[in-house]
């Protein structure tokens, strides 16, 4: 299970790195009958919150219901050892532990109360807490429990199967969540937010399905589906670490399909890895189901989380630094593949400080056998789901279109991302404009495959879009936990709207082959929303920028842009709306992501075209990652020398760039003395604002 340490946290739970989701036949290391299901989550009492402590039976004894005995397996899930080529796991310290080592601690000032009054007072409070959930209370009138098949620190799963109504005689998985354990208001809203998102999350082949939740005195009983092919962990194990990349592709592309489902509906994971993906059954191509959502959470498009969650040698440096978003799914994606391609963890050592300074630090391995046998696609793949740089991974939308996976017929997903990027190019200025559309055409059509997805997916109507366009595509993903996270939100930030010309198809170069089916990302969403928001300067340089990538490169767009659905080439707002509700499920409405249309609403008075489309959904952070960068943004330069560049002064980049006098002598290497236009570090340096490293621009006049 995973750790999750909140912001405001003293001490954390002492549990294993890799504690058990399911159990499964003929696994000597749970020592139980069982054939598989889903483990109790991490974060159902608060695990945060309890003092360290290190337990060979539970401190807690779970109650049964009448009739059901404990199995012989021991009440905590044994310390997996891993076998060769994986290295051993961590000492089972949450994350929390090695931050608050380094902290001096601070003496009490006051005296100490008497341990009866403050155990009388621990009573009180815990008397005081509302444990009732309002979940249905005839839970022994409609299951029968069998046998336990999993067991955690914080509550454990039986085998059960239906009495009457739709569900008789059928097999199912309940979660049993001992209401004593439940010790904190902070516990008992955890349980409560892990079965909301469990409700608002369906329609998707690699979630595990929820059939209902019940309560009485002493238990929270959680329905689910009965998954009986075990862990994609043990699955690894009986390989002997390594998966061929055929194989890997498979599994993939399976993860990135539901992660992508899940962030599009406003709700990150947080807990990623291979004990939180089960197998329906114990065939070898049975489908994928990720579980486990007690560390999950809503969250809306332009919200940062600062909790610390996880598993240690999953989590994603922005975790750490506490400032994270969906991006973190994707480095623990990131992580698996690596383990998947070569049998050993990218990050490693044997204490948890140790692996956290390695995951901000290290570098992963690409040199070592089996590395030189790898495909270059592949270890481009990897290498782009395990940058640090949060802005230039990829989304689960994009990994879907690398070259990689191409082959695969991926079902390339709407992108939230788009939101985001078109929301910035439409607020960005005349300048910024300029830049960006002369940086999108320097883009190859491989480049582009992505982008023609999403273009697709916002159905143009005569090769253009509009801000309907955006807005059914989100209604169109639509679920309650898009609602709760907000996400339409974005297109309350989008005022004006963008061109397009041609239809796309496509996708990236290690998964091609894959035939994915690309989904619509949120983050088309995000980087349309700021592309509206952007200066005319701004839009330029992105526009310059997309001209400048070659068909490859556009294959996301092309395939987000499909996605749209667009009229004669073109979408507008309604086109977002209609592929958000497309997508809509009940976690939707709780993310409120559908929010995000309101930060669009001018592109209810224009349309875009697929040109402008690609201008306002390219991420300039992703694309400096590429190793081709400096020949994209040289030829993005080059047309934007040709159709954006102008004359402007220090006081109005710093105006577009919301810098004060005292960044003046900064800006001054940006503009060219001898005509006083933006330069080719000025221009690279304008598309991102100020961070961009110096070590990615060369100085041309």
């Amino acid at each position: 299970m995973g750790h999750c340490c909140s912001k405001n946290v003293t001490v954390s739970v002492d549990k294993d790195d890799f504690n058990s989701t399911s159990a499964s036949a003929n696994n000597p290391r749970r020592q139980t009958p069982a054939s598989g299901s889903q483990t109790p989550s991490a974060s159902t009492n608060g695990a945060a919150r309890t003092p360290a402590q290190s337990f060979t039976a539970s401190p807690w004894q779970s109650p049964y219901p009448a009739g059901i005995a404990p199995s012989p397996s021991p009440a905590r899930t044994p310390g997996r050892k891993f076998r060769w080529p994986l290295p051993p796991p961590s000492p089972a310290k949450p994350i929390m532990s090695a931050f608050l080592k380094r902290q001096p601690t601070a003496q009490p000032t006051n005296p100490i109360p008497e341990e009866a009054a403050g155990s009388g007072r621990a009573e009180g409070s815990e008397r005081q807490l509302d444990k009732s959930f309002g979940y249905s209370k005839n839970f022994a009138a409609k299951y029968e429990l069998g046998k336990e098949v999993g067991r955690g620190h914080f509550g454990h799963t039986c085998w059960a199967k239906g009495k009457k109504g739709e569900m008789k005689n059928q097999q199912v998985a309940v979660k049993i969540i001992s209401k004593a354990k439940m010790t904190t208001a902070i516990a008992i809203e955890d349980v409560r937010r892990e079965v909301k998102i469990l409700k608002a999350l369906s329609g998707h082949r690699n979630l595990i399905k929820f059939y209902d939740a019940f309560e009485d005195a002493q238990n929270v009983y959680v329905v689910m589906e009965l998954c009986e092919g075990g862990e994609l962990l043990d699955r690894i194990l009986a390989r002997g670490g390594r998966y061929t990349e055929e194989d890997a592709k498979n599994i993939v592309v399976q993860m990135l399909s539901v992660v992508a489902f899940c962030h599009l509906q406003g709700v990150v994971h947080r807990d990623l890895k291979p004990e939180n993906f089960l197998f329906a059954t114990k065939d070898e191509d049975a489908s994928m189901k990720v579980i486990d959502f007690g560390l999950s959470d809503f969250i809306r498009p332009d919200q940062r989380l600062n909790d610390i969650v996880g598993s240690a040698y999953y989590v994603a440096p922005e975790v750490l630094h506490r400032s994270y978003s969906c991006e973190a799914d994707i480095w623990s994606i990131g992580v698996i593949t690596y383990i998947l391609l070569c049998g050993s963890r990218p990050f490693w050592a044997r204490t948890e400080s140790g692996i956290f300074r390695s995951v901000l630090r290290a570098d992963p391995n690409f040199y070592d056998a089996p590395w030189p046998s790898v495909s270059p696609e592949a270890k481009d793949f990897v290498k782009r789901l395990l940058n640090r740089d949060h802005r230039k991974r990829m989304s689960a939308a994009q990994a879907l279109t690398h070259p990689w996976l191409r082959g695969m017929n991926c079902t390339i997903p709407l992108d939230v991302l788009i939101y985001k990027l078109i929301k910035s190019y439409i607020r960005a200025s005349p300048l910024k404009r300029a830049a960006l559309k002369a940086l999108s055409k320097a883009l190859k059509e491989d480049e582009l495959i992505y982008l023609r997805a999403q273009f697709a997916l916002l159905e143009p109507k005569d090769g253009c879009v509009s801000l309907d366009n955006f807005k059914i595509a989100l209604m169109k993903n639509a679920t309650d936990a898009m609602k709760e996270s907000r996400v339409a939100d974005i297109l309350n930030m989008v005022r004006h709207f963008l061109p397009t010309t041609e239809w796309l198809k496509g996708s990236h170069p290690w998964l091609r082959g894959m035939n994915c089916t690309i989904p619509l990302d949120v983050l088309i969403y995000k980087l349309i929303k700021s592309y509206i928001r952007a200066s005319p300067l701004k839009r330029a340089a992105l526009k310059a920028l997309s001209k400048a990538l070659k068909e490859d490169e556009l294959i996301y767009l092309r395939a987000q842009f499909a996605l749209l659905e667009p009229k004669d080439g073109c979408v507008s707002l309604d086109n977002f709306k209609i592929a958000l509700m497309k997508n809509a499920t009940d976690a939707m409405k709780e993310s409120r992501v559908a929010d995000i249309l309101n930060m669009m609403e001018s592109l209810s008075y224009r349309k875009m075209d697929f040109e402008e489309f690609c201008a306002a959904a390219i991420s300039t952070y992703q694309l400096e990652a590429l190793e081709k960068w400096e020949e994209i943004a040289s030829t993005a330069f080059q047309n934007f020398e040709q159709e954006g560049n102008r004359v402007t002064s220090v006081e109005e980049l710093a105006q577009e760039l919301n810098l004060g006098p005292a960044a003046y002598s900064l800006l001054k290497d940006w503009v060219r003395p001898s005509d006083g236009k933006l330069s080719f570090l000025g221009y690279t340096k304008f598309l991102h604002g100020v961070t961009l490293r110096n070590a990615n621009t060369r100085h041309r006049q």
